[in-house]
């Protein structure tokens, strides 16, 4: 699937991070719908919401009562959850959100309702209306109800010997016993056509999570809707609730509520089906069921950390951007047969990994040391990742991170430190850059965090440097704070002559306090400017194993350590063959030439030549490419290399005196340029 990159602007005029996305249908209503919003509007900005229209309960029964119109509740927590992170948006969401409190008409009332309401009325548009009201809000995408006229639910609770048939979602939803032939009434109801109009044009549909039989089956029952999902060419995806609801579900398995809905839709075919594992009570049964429907089962860690039971929105986007791209562990491409997967634990083993992903793999596994060394990590990371952004008068923290291992231990740190959420963009490799970048932003507290962190200082200025906690702080502060350098835009290339440990900086303050912080461990660190970029720079391989120690990396340390020996002893060894070889040759060289001198010398001297001379004459003619200790030991009786080279230099001294006495050529005029580049 072909990804674009984002052009778009929000309502302010802000470029939108990351990409288009693919085309993206969320089905569903109620809590569930909101929580599977908020994630995937990190993935994509082509977004539909398709809400479910049978709410009866609350301020939405009411309206509806008394108007007969659609209920507004469940399209409102879908605009809300849409809704921009400007501080535009976030007013206006929690204006639509605000409920009245009193004792006249008004109490209990969402604003958000009347204004929906008030829209329709003026229209005489309902997704008209919900336009209006998703452009008040700067929507990331487009909210539109599942049908254009209001829906009743009915079903029959059994309980023991007890059949009771109920209507409306309230009764079905805190019905007490299993729930059986689910309906809608009207039974001719038509599925909304702008709704049947995103099912056809999507690229993915998402189901679930969210109240089992009075949000999420609902799509299902009804007839067009469900043809137009059996004919979609869209792919599925089926989120799974992370608890069973009270009432409705209870007693219900993982692989309960597949069922249900294989029931209903026989003819359905899914090809993700997402769950926590944590909730799975039978991953045998869950993967079966699965498999039945021709989908992949994916175990992911969707589950907040707070020990409520919601989505994370960071944890379920990420799983729904696997799902999309297709990584779903071991098994392969989504539609393989179904398998249970779990994210296997990072690892610097591999031996294809990258020595600066294996050193980042470990720091992001480091174990969180005190609160003033996580803290100039946190400042670290933000200050050489991110940067300050002032949007819509108020400050926006960013951190642009290369690791996932980075992306989630910055996000854990700003939760556990400063109790702030961070929300993350995903935007996918392309040919300049294959891998994945993650955007780690804070918007709602961006100001407390730069203050808290020392990235701006008393007077609301920002620092260009390093917080003065790093600046000022021990060693364990300059090492946390290389550790959050490296985490954010850190290289180590391989042990050998250019072996180097390298940070980008955001300017040449940051580079110098860097520098700063290297020397407190007596590393010698260069910062310089490299094609516009300021760089600090460690290429002394023992300093770098040192610094690699210090932040953490004890096992890259050791790898470091043996890689660089290994380097070491194979270029000693090649630098000992190279110049036997270079010897080798040189002697080679000399002895052709010395041989073809010699027999220059004897044309010379003819007759002349004294006895004790000719024979280490012959001797170096017959052998032209042996060494002086080799003719020595060709000699009769044997010589050594001295008194052969003696005899030769004696040799060759008479014959150039006769060649000068008499006229003629000596013996270097035999030499060839060919002989002496031998």
């Amino acid at each position: 699937m072909n990804q674009k990159r984002s052009t778009t602007l929000d309502a302010d005029g802000w470029p939108r991070r990351g990409e288009e996305g693919p085309a993206v249908v969320a089905l569903g209503g109620g809590h569930g719908l909101s929580a599977t919003l908020r994630a995937l509007r990190h993935v994509t900005h082509r977004l539909t919401a398709v809400v479910t229209v049978a709410d009866d309960g609350g301020s939405s029964g009411r309206l509806r009562r008394e108007f007969g119109c659609l209920p507004p509740g469940d399209l409102r927590m879908a605009l809300a959850a849409l809704t921009d992170d400007s501080e535009w948006g976030l007013t206006w969401r929690d204006v639509l959100q605000h409920r009245f409190a009193g004792h006249g008409e008004l109490d209990n009332h969402a604003l958000g309702n009347l204004l929906i309401l008030a829209l329709w009325q003026l229209l005489g548009d309902d997704v008209g209306g919900l336009d209006w009201v998703g452009r008040l809000l700067a929507i990331h995408g487009r909210v539109v109800p599942m049908s254009s006229s209001p829906l009743v639910i009915e079903a029959d609770v059994v309980d023991g010997e007890r059949r009771e048939r109920v209507s409306g979602q309230v009764a079905v939803a805190t019905a007490r016993g299993r729930l059986e032939n689910v309906a809608l009434v009207p039974a001719d109801a038509q599925a909304h056509p702008v709704a049947v109009q995103a099912i056809e044009g999507a690229d993915w549909v998402v189901l679930g999570p969210g109240s089992w039989y009075s949000s999420v089956l609902p799509h299902l029952i009804l007839p067009s809707m469900r043809r137009a999902l059996l004919e979609a060419r869209a792919r599925r995806v089926l989120i799974l609730n992370l608890s069973a609801q009270h009432g409705e579900t209870d007693g219900m398995t993982a692989a309960d509520h597949v069922r249900v809905l294989a029931d209903c839709a026989p003819d359905l075919r899914l090809d993700v089906v997402l769950a926590d594992p944590s909730t799975v009570e039978d991953i045998e049964a869950l993967g079966s069921v699965a498999r039945s429907m021709g989908a992949t089962l994916v175990l992911r860690q969707v589950r907040s950390s707070d020990g409520l039971c919601h989505h994370d929105p960071l944890r379920l986007a990420a799983a729904l951007r696997d799902a999309f791209d297709g990584v779903v562990g071991d098994v392969g491409p989504a539609g393989a047969p179904a398998q249970a997967i779990h994210t296997p634990p990072i690892t610097i083993e591999e031996p294809h990994m990258s020595l600066t992903v294996a050193v980042k793999d470990e720091l992001a596994r480091v174990a969180p040391g005190t609160s003033a060394q996580r803290r100039a990590e946190v400042a670290s990371m933000l200050r050489f990742a991110g940067g300050l952004h002032i949007v819509s008068g108020r400050i926006v923290i960013e951190a642009d991170l290369d690791h996932g291992g980075a992306v989630r231990r910055l996000h854990h740190a700003l939760r556990d430190l400063f109790a702030m959420e961070s929300e993350l963009v995903v935007v996918r490799g392309g040919s300049l850059h294959r891998g994945s970048r993650y955007v780690l932003r804070v918007t709602e507290r961006g100001k407390d965090l730069a203050r808290l962190t020392g990235l701006v200082d008393g007077r609301g200025r920002p620092v260009r440097g390093m917080p003065v906690a790093v600046v000022q702080g021990g060693r364990s502060a300059a090492a946390a704070a290389w550790r959050g350098a490296f985490l954010a835009r850190g290289s180590l290339t391989e042990p050998g002559r250019s072996s180097s440990l390298e940070v980008t900086c955001p300017g040449s303050e940051a580079a110098l306090a860097l520098v700063g912080a290297a020397r407190r461990f007596d590393i010698v660190a260069k910062a310089r400017e490299v094609r516009g970029a300021d760089r600090v720079v460690v290429r002394d391989g023992e300093a770098i194993g040192v610094l690699l120690k210090k932040m953490g990396a004890a096992e890259a340390h050791r790898r470091w350590g043996e890689r660089r020996s290994r380097r070491e002893t194979r270029g000693t060894a090649n630098r000992l063959a190279n110049f036997d070889d270079a010897n080798l040759r040189r002697s080679a060289r000399a002895a052709v030439a010395s041989g073809a001198r010699v027999e220059r010398a004897f044309e010379i001297l003819g007759e002349d030549v004294p006895a004790h001379l000719v024979q280490a004459g012959r001797l170096r003619m017959e052998h032209k490419q042996a060494s002086l200790e080799e003719l020595g030991q060709l000699s009769d009786p044997q010589l050594t290399k001295d008194a052969v080279a003696g005899r030769i230099r004696r040799l060759l001294a008479m014959a150039d005196k006769r060649a000068h006495e008499l006229g003629v050529p000596d013996t270097e005029s035999v030499l060839t340029q060919e002989m002496l580049d031998m």
